[in-house]
């Protein structure tokens, strides 16, 4: 009778840890999820229309100039200034990245729950015996935690 229920507990402690683990690649596959949704909003954004109105604004502006004959110098200033503002390593884009890369990397660090679930999966089934636990400290982490 004893082995049963010893049986059974060790199930069910597997059954927890099955679980567990379950939740956390959930979680881990809804952050990659919202990782490719912030990608995106990085590559369109909310206010991507009105960024994109201005490029646009830009480059008639400069279409204008070379409709013109401006001057050169004019120009490759004008020139500069686009390539700097738009370019995929340019400010602009530059600060979107950093700004949702540390938005993510906040995201993807583990916290305390995380760090002391992933702990707990990684314990043998004796940890969770509550006999031995109870003669050798006088109860267990297992069952401070479960009690609340």
């Amino acid at each position: 009778l004893q082995r049963q229920k010893n049986r059974e507990a060790v199930r069910n402690c597997r059954k927890r840890k099955r679980e567990k683990y379950q939740k956390l690649e959930e979680e881990v596959a809804y952050l990659r999820q919202y990782n490719k949704q912030l990608e995106s909003q990085l590559n369109k954004g909310r206010d991507g229309r009105d960024r994109e109105v201005a490029r646009k604004a830009e480059l008639k502006g400069m279409q204008e100039l070379l409709d013109q004959d401006s001057a050169e110098t004019e120009m490759k200033k004008r020139l500069n200034s686009y390539k700097e503002m738009y370019s995929d390593f340019g400010r602009e884009r530059g600060s979107a990245i950093t700004y949702h890369m540390s938005k993510l990397k906040s995201l993807l660090v583990p916290n305390t729950v995380s760090k002391m679930t992933i702990w707990s999966l990684q314990q043998d089934d004796e940890f969770y015996d509550e006999k031995k636990n109870q003669k050798t400290f006088g109860g267990g982490i297992w069952n401070m935690l479960t009690s609340e």
